[in-house]
C-alpha cells in the first residue's frame, strides 16, 4: 500500500493509477484528491464506480494524453534517472569535497 513502486512505473510512462496519491508528501506541493490518474480516499473506503472510472480514464487516455500526463507529473514526484547519472554526480562530488 505504501510503496513507490507505481510512481516508479509512471515515471517510464507505464499507464497506472494511484488510490492513496496525496498521502504521500511531493516535496511540498498539495494536489486534488482525484486527478488525471488518482483518487485518494480513507483505506478500505474505495467505492467501486470510483475505482471503475478511474481505470476507465486511464485505459482510454490515448497515447499522446498519456505521455502528457505522465511527463508532466513525473517530474514533480519521481524523475526517472535510467543510468543514475544523477545519484553518481552527487556521490562524486561528495567524495571530491571530503578530505580523507
Amino acid at each position: 500500500m505504501i510503496s513507490t513502486l507505481g510512481y516508479e512505473v509512471l515515471s517510464k510512462g507505464v499507464k497506472c493509477v494511484s488510490l492513496n496519491h496525496t498521502e504521500f508528501n511531493h516535496r511540498f506541493k498539495k494536489y486534488k484528491k482525484e486527478g488525471p490518474f488518482w483518487i485518494t480516499a480513507p483505506i478500505l473506503n474505495y467505492k467501486y464506480e470510483s475505482i471503475k472510472r478511474i481505470l476507465n480514464t486511464i485505459i482510454n487516455y490515448n497515447e499522446k494524453k498519456w505521455k502528457k500526463i505522465y511527463k508532466y507529473y513525473s517530474r514533480q514526484i519521481l524523475v526517472y534517472d535510467r543510468d543514475n547519472n544523477f545519484k553518481k554526480q552527487v556521490i562524486k562530488d561528495y567524495l571530491r569535497k571530503k578530505k580523507w
